[in-house]
């Protein structure tokens, strides 16, 4: 008998191989109200193991995921430039827009946000 269940993990990494979900993901993580720094490297990580999966090699991506804990623990300031570097290899970029809507939901803004890839 098949089993019904499937590894909530291996759900996620699927599902994060579009770069929209990914990119959405990361901006849902991106506004919790009492930040943890665990959350963040864990969703990057995700996201790392789902696009980079077919963008790099094993070992490449090892390497990617290596440097993320590297800068992470850089100086704000440099961290933020190197993320940028990194999720740029991810076929990600981050973004800057207006909120518009201070109270804004992620169902609200994922109807209007546009993802720049």
């Amino acid at each position: 008998m098949q089993s019904l269940t499937r590894n909530y993990q291996d759900y996620l990494i699927e599902s994060l191989k579009d770069q929209s979900e990914a990119a959405l993901y990361l901006w849902a993580i991106l506004q919790e109200k009492d930040p943890e720094p665990e959350l963040l490297l864990s969703a990057l990580q995700d996201v790392a193991m789902a696009l980079g999966q077919e963008k790099m090699s094993p070992e490449q991506l090892q390497e990617h995921l290596s440097r993320l804990n590297q800068f992470l623990d850089q100086p704000e300031s440099q961290a933020i430039y190197r993320l940028s570097s990194w999720l740029q290899s991810l076929g990600l970029t981050l973004t800057v827009i207006v909120n518009s809507e201070p109270n804004s939901t992620l169902e609200s803004v994922a109807e209007t946000v546009e993802v720049r890839l």
